[in-house]
């Protein structure tokens, strides 16, 4: 395709934990949607679709949700994306989003220049999350659920730079006549 690769949602109808059920908007701080990739990927995308519209009645703190990469599946070394805010009045029924930049990122010590790899590319077994970094908290009632989701495209890679995938299709060969 011209101008966009073609992507795929992962949300709480298909993460790692099977979660059924929106999220309240004053739920406490965590992850609230993990998926493990299986292929070579690259997350484009994250944001969340209110089910009920957003009402902080007295806005006393603005919740927000970080997009992490967790190489190797590690939450300790856990690398932040971007992040979103949940702002009052946030209509149910629409979706709110930020573009990820896949940054490029430094090499380490002693290489120089920059590794082949950005950092929102992800390998077979780094997990992506979305976690609740500052929950939303509201004077009176606060209001509103939603459906966090994150969309990604498939990397093109060679088998040999993803450490954790070992093929074991056996070999084939012509028939000869």
């Amino acid at each position: 395709m011209y101008g966009t690769y073609k992507r795929e949602v992962v949300d709480s109808a298909n993460d790692d934990h099977g979660m059924a059920a929106a999220i309240a908007l004053e739920a406490a701080v965590g992850a609230i949607l993990t998926k493990t990739a299986r292929e070579p990927m690259c997350v484009t995308r994250f944001g969340f679709c209110p089910t009920v519209t957003f009402d902080y009645d007295t806005q006393t703190t603005k919740g927000v949700l970080t997009l992490y990469k967790y190489p190797a599946g590690n939450s300790a070394n856990k690398v932040a994306l971007a992040t979103i805010n949940l702002e009052d009045g946030d209509l149910a029924g629409m979706e709110y989003v930020v573009d990820v930049d896949n940054l490029v990122v430094a090499a380490e010590s002693p290489y120089s220049g920059l590794q082949p790899k950005g950092k929102a590319d992800l390998d077979p077994m780094d997990q992506v999350a979305i976690e609740i970094t500052t929950q939303a908290a509201g004077g009176g009632g606060i209001a509103g659920d939603f459906q966090p989701f994150f969309c990604w495209h498939n990397r093109a890679e060679s088998e040999e730079n993803t450490a954790k995938v070992v093929n074991r299709t056996p070999s084939t060969f012509p028939i000869k006549s």
